[in-house]
């Protein structure tokens, strides 16, 4: 991981077949846990999209289908020299409890979009899961665990250290959302102030 407050971890399928990946990340986020869902529901976003441009992105559309459920098609440049790979997924979110919520990604087919559409594009598999938990606030700040789980087929042989870059690319996604609600300052001043104010007390 690029990102020392992010774990990361990936494996190649047993079958050897060097473009299927399953990768995980997990670390803390300065937020609330409805923030968090927010922040990565709202993929349309100008800051989402900036995001998703600036990452090799070419199509992102989403399809309301129900108040917990959307279609969320995506294209984007995987690798230099090759195909662009699309996905097709349905995505449904749920609350387990007041403390947890998870988010699935699975492939589907819908004729609405139709693979490759004529523009050259491969259409590759991803299944994804996002779980979100609250932890106990931190010198007053909130505190959410957040777990992505990650399988994908990229439908062609890739080289393995090819392949695990892209992966760790895909997986900063945990990264990105860590660092927009970053609050370390906050945190480090709340501390500087406790220890300064411990310090004056024990001063004679």
């Amino acid at each position: 991981s690029p990102d020392s407050f992010v774990k990361m971890d990936s494996i190649h399928d047993e079958k050897g077949a060097k473009a299927v990946l399953i990768g995980r990340a997990t670390t803390v986020i300065d937020a609330s846990i409805e923030d968090c869902v927010s922040w990565e529901y709202l993929r349309m976003s100008r800051e989402r999209m900036k995001l998703f441009r600036e990452g090799g992105g070419l199509e992102r559309k989403i399809v309301k289908l129900n108040d917990h459920c959307d279609l969320y098609y995506v294209a984007r440049n995987i690798f230099v020299g090759q195909k662009p790979r699309e996905f097709l997924n349905k995505v449904v979110w749920k609350m387990e409890n007041e403390n947890t919520v998870i988010v699935g990604f699975e492939d589907v087919e819908d004729d609405n979009f139709p693979a490759g559409a004529g523009k050259g594009y491969v259409r590759a598999s991803c299944v994804a899961f996002f779980r979100y938990e609250k932890l106990p606030e931190f010198e007053g700040i909130p505190q959410t665990k957040v777990t992505y789980y990650e399988k994908l087929d990229l439908k062609g042989l890739i080289p393995r250290l090819v392949a695990t870059a892209r992966a760790t690319k895909t997986l900063a996604l945990l990264s990105k959302m860590r660092l927009k609600f970053d609050r370390s300052y906050d945190i480090d001043a709340r501390n500087r102030t406790m220890q300064r104010q411990t310090l004056e007390k024990e001063a004679p």
